[in-house]
């Protein structure tokens, strides 16, 4: 897995999500996901994957970006997540 691309990837999302464009999306969801995004850019910032950080847990942003993303305007937050679960999933192939 290429650790810093992830770190970079979630770092984007973090970003995105601070931003005033996202100020309809509850303050409950934009912390969870944030929360996560800074777990995953921490960990994997010192090549440490960051699903090992997780007692067995899992990541729901994924969960959530389809429950509460959907507006044409959250599309590049969206797109930004999706790109952190590709990450992800390219570690599976």
């Amino acid at each position: 897995m290429d650790y810093q691309k992830l770190s970079a990837a979630a770092n984007k999302v973090t970003i995105e999500i601070e931003s005033d464009e996202l100020s309809h999306i509850s303050e409950n969801t934009k912390q969870s996901i944030k929360n996560q995004m800074i777990l995953i850019e921490k960990y994997a910032g010192k090549n440490i994957h960051p699903r090992t950080q997780l007692n067995g847990n899992q990541f729901t942003y994924g969960i959530i970006l389809s429950r509460e993303l959907s507006s044409p305007d959250e599309l590049k937050v969206k797109s930004l997540i999706d790109d952190v679960s590709k990450i992800f999933d390219a570690e599976k192939s």
